[in-house]
């Protein structure tokens, strides 16, 4: 027995038309410019290296590590991933 599908759009409503451009429905954030899959490794690389620092961060806050310490930390962090997602972003030659 074949399985049923229902579709959002034309088929719940009989006679109204679909009028969503082409198969990509998606929102213009979700979509890809340029027809490619490319992938800002900077900002990519950038927001893991955060995520790193903010977690490291709550870590020593949670020991008791004075804020001074901590922020002089966390500086030193972002400027070595800012280094580190340059080198991984720059062109291959």
């Amino acid at each position: 027995m074949p399985a049923l599908s229902v579709a959002w759009g034309s088929a719940c409503y009989p006679g109204t038309r679909d009028t969503r451009p082409g198969p990509g429905h998606g929102t213009p954030v979700a979509e890809t410019g340029g027809g490619g899959n490319e992938v800002n490794w900077f900002n990519l690389s950038f927001i893991g290296w955060l995520i790193l620092i903010i977690a490291l961060a709550i870590a020593a806050y949670m020991l008791r590590v004075p804020p001074v310490w901590i922020g002089i930390g966390a500086l030193a962090l972002v400027g070595i991933g800012v280094i580190v997602s340059v080198d991984k972003s720059k062109p291959r030659i």
